[in-house]
């Protein structure tokens, strides 16, 4: 593969219809073709990881902060 080639990947079987018909083009909803729960978990997922290297215990602080949400 040279640098001028993509790889495309399947979509995944997550994936829905966004709402938004700018979707895409501007940024700002980048998981909007998720299902709502699917993009609480992947979100959180991005949370822990960007967290982790600061505490070895985020896992479990993340999961009770969001009990009392």
């Amino acid at each position: 593969m040279s640098n001028n080639d993509l790889a495309i990947n399947p979509a995944s079987e997550l994936q829905t219809t966004p709402k938004c018909g700018l979707f895409g083009t501007c940024g700002g909803c980048s998981y909007q073709n998720l299902a709502y729960e699917d993009q609480l978990h992947l979100k959180r997922s991005l949370v822990v990881e960007a967290l982790s290297e600061f505490h070895p215990d985020i896992e479990l602080i993340v999961r009770q902060m969001l009990k009392r949400v």
